[in-house]
């Protein structure tokens, strides 16, 4: 994949949502050879992991890797802001990939085009959300209602497990 990737010469100065685009239609085309072959197996192999998994984990670590160097070029140039939850991020994108070739070994339409009009919205979907910085942006707000209405509150809450511990104590002494 590493390869297929280094023969296009300006790769790098693509966006980072051209990389990703690129990336995913890339592993498909790669795919096409042994797309009867993995009609038959994908599903099993993929759908069965305490079997199978020692298998599969070397081709999601190389996935995860590639993924891994985009969202590390792309924070750098300061085209996406870091991501409070980078690693469940790039996991999410592994999840996504398995969709994608479901998706496409289900795709009857002309050279998979259904799959590359899916990969192209979902793609600019999800770049603009990371774009957007929305994972980061619902992080601060959970973190602002936690400290602001949770922890807040601690000294009410206190207050009812000591009413709790006391009713309970009632009650024990009550059995005696």
């Amino acid at each position: 994949m590493v390869d297929a990737l280094k023969t296009i010469s300006d790769f790098n100065e693509y966006t980072f949502q051209e990389q990703l685009q690129t990336f995913f239609e890339t592993k498909l085309e790669l795919l096409i050879a042994d797309r009867q072959f993995l009609e038959k197996t994908f599903k099993m192999t993929f759908f069965v992991l305490s079997q199978h998994y020692s298998h599969i984990r070397p081709i999601k670590d190389r996935f995860m890797s590639i993924v891994e160097d985009i969202f590390s070029n792309a924070i750098e140039v300061g085209e996406i802001p870091d991501q409070v939850f980078r690693e469940l991020t790039m996991q999410i994108f592994w999840e996504y990939y398995i969709g994608i070739v479901i998706y496409w070994l289900n795709d009857d339409s002309d050279r998979f085009e259904s799959t590359s009009i899916l990969i192209d919205k979902s793609i600019d979907l999800a770049c603009s959300s990371l774009k957007a910085g929305i994972g980061n942006k619902i992080f601060d707000m959970g973190i602002f209602l936690f400290k602001n209405h949770v922890l807040s509150r601690m000294d009410m809450i206190k207050d009812h497990v000591d009413t709790l511990h006391g009713i309970k104590k009632k009650f024990m002494e009550a059995e005696k």
